[in-house]
């Protein structure tokens, strides 16, 4: 009797087995499109410039003083798309300048003091397309970010402390968020 009550437990449980098996094996299996964007944004001319602690001031300095923006820069982004319509944005954006500056004055031997700048900044971002991107097509987005710099600032010029030059870096390390409207043409699904 009492293996007759184990076999008939056994069936059931391997009823219940086979039961649960083709159920979940007969489900839609679910899946995610996830499509991974990188790449470098094009920018001729940034809105942030070079700061350096050792420029002309006075007549007799045969340098420029800190003037213009930064046309040296990279801004590469990685990216990851949910569904093709929306996605998430990682970015960096570095950029670095150098500046020789020769200094007479009077009588006085010719001085040189080099100074540098880099400045490199870390932003995450989300960018919606008003319309699928399909290819040969051009897509309207719209894309929101916040971004943290980081500068760094040296000279040669002794008479610049490290506390100035700390102090210079800072003013040039805001944080800040980005609000765009753009397009982009679509020349295949992959490219």
């Amino acid at each position: 009797m009492r293996g007759d009550d184990s076999r008939m437990q056994s069936r059931r449980l391997l009823l219940a087995f086979s039961t649960a098996s083709l159920l979940l094996g007969a489900a839609s299996v679910a899946h995610a499109d996830v499509h991974v964007a990188i790449g470098s944004r094009v920018e001729p001319y940034r809105y942030t410039m070079a700061h350096f602690p050792n420029v002309a001031a006075t007549a007799g300095d045969l340098a420029v003083p800190n003037q213009g923006f930064q046309t040296t820069s990279i801004a590469p982004y990685f990216g990851a798309f949910f569904a093709q319509r929306y996605g998430l944005m990682l970015g960096l954006d570095l950029g670095w300048a150098r500046l020789n500056t020769d200094k007479q004055m009077a009588a006085n031997p010719v001085t040189s003091t080099t100074d540098s700048f880099f400045q490199f900044a870390l932003s995450l971002g989300f960018k919606l397309y008003m319309r699928e991107p399909k290819k040969d097509r051009v897509a309207p987005y719209a894309y929101i970010d916040v971004f943290k710099y980081f500068a760094s600032v040296s000279t040669s010029n002794t008479s610049v402390t490290g506390d100035q030059a700390a102090a210079q870096a800072d003013t040039s390390s805001p944080v800040g968020g980005t609000l765009a409207i753009g397009a982009e043409y679509f020349l295949g699904t992959g490219f």
